[in-house]
């Protein structure tokens, strides 16, 4: 499967399961994506959640995508990095579908 497709799949399937490790063990939960493209795989999560504490810890995680229509899966591996820009996290707030992020 050539990249862009893989972004089409994630993107139209924005339930992720991400995995973490805390104190070696696995640890998985669905988060919802922002999106993906060639600039990375981008989601959020709130800062006093114990996956932002396992993520601050240990930035490597697995993730999964899933197409169930088209028997699809995509398993993504990775270190992580922090986006610390407020204007972009504004503007994730803002997308339709996200207004809880500004409560």
């Amino acid at each position: 499967m050539e990249k862009d497709e893989m972004y089409r799949v994630m993107n139209a399937n924005p339930a992720l399961h991400l995995a973490t490790v805390e104190n070696g063990e696995p640890r998985v939960r669905a988060v919802f994506l922002y999106r993906a493209d060639e600039e990375g795989i981008i989601f959020h999560i709130g800062t006093f959640k114990e996956m932002y504490a396992q993520i601050s810890k240990d930035p490597k995680v697995e993730m999964c995508f899933n197409d169930p229509v088209k028997g699809i899966q995509i398993r993504v591996r990775g270190k992580l990095e922090e986006i610390d820009d407020n204007a972009f996290k504004d503007k994730i707030a803002e997308t339709p579908g996200r207004e809880f992020l500004r409560k």
